[in-house]
C-alpha cells in the first residue's frame, strides 16, 4: 500500500507516502534524516549523507529487488511535479544514497522502465514527472549512459511493453 501512494494521483498522498517510506528506511539503515536547503543546488549536488553501512543495512532487511525498486521509485519522485514532494523525496534520497551517480547506475535499468511504464500513462502529471527524470538522468550521467540506454530503449520499444 506504501509503495502504490508513491504513484498516487493526489500530491499530499504522495508525499505522505514519501514520509513514511523514508522514516522506514531511517529505521532499516539505523540513520536519521539530513537537513537540506531550499536552494535549487541542493538538487546539483550529488553527494548525500548515505554510507555503504546504511545501504548494506537496507539490503540486508528488503532484499536487493526490493531496495532497488524503491531507489528507482525514490529517483524519479526527485522530479515530481509538487515542490513539496520532490523536497521529501530529496531528503530521503540524500540520507540514503552516498553518491547519486554511482547508486543511479547500479538501479538504471529499473529506473529506465519505470520511467518507460511512466511515459505511456495517461496520467499528464506522470508523463511529466517521468519526462523530467529521463532529463535528469541523462544530465547527471551525460553521455556514459547514452551507450546503456538507447539498446535498453530499443529492445523494450520492440518487446511492446
Amino acid at each position: 500500500a506504501l509503495e502504490g501512494g508513491l504513484f498516487d494521483d493526489n500530491w499530499r498522498i504522495r508525499q505522505s507516502s514519501v514520509q513514511l517510506l523514508g522514516d522506514l528506511l531511517y529505521l532499516l539503515g539505523n540513520t536519521k534524516a539530513v537537513g537540506i536547503t531550499d536552494d535549487e543546488e541542493a538538487e546539483d549536488n550529488d553527494i548525500g549523507s548515505g554510507d555503504a553501512k546504511t545501504a548494506a543495512s537496507m539490503e540486508k532487511a528488503l532484499g536487493k529487488e526490493r531496495c532497488t525498486a524503491i531507489l528507482a521509485t525514490l529517483y524519479m519522485l526527485r522530479s515530481d511535479t509538487s515542490s513539496v514532494v520532490r523536497q521529501c523525496t530529496l531528503q530521503v534520497w540524500k540520507t540514503m544514497v552516498p553518491n547519486t551517480p554511482r547508486a543511479l547506475r547500479e538501479i538504471l535499468p529499473v529506473v529506465m522502465t519505470q520511467i518507460i511504464q511512466a511515459l505511456s500513462c495517461e496520467n499528464v502529471d506522470k508523463r511529466a514527472v517521468a519526462g523530467r527524470a529521463l532529463g535528469d538522468v541523462v544530465k547527471k550521467l551525460g553521455e556514459r549512459v547514452l551507450p546503456e540506454m538507447v539498446p535498453f530503449l530499443e529492445q523494450r520499444l520492440a518487446q511492446g511493453d
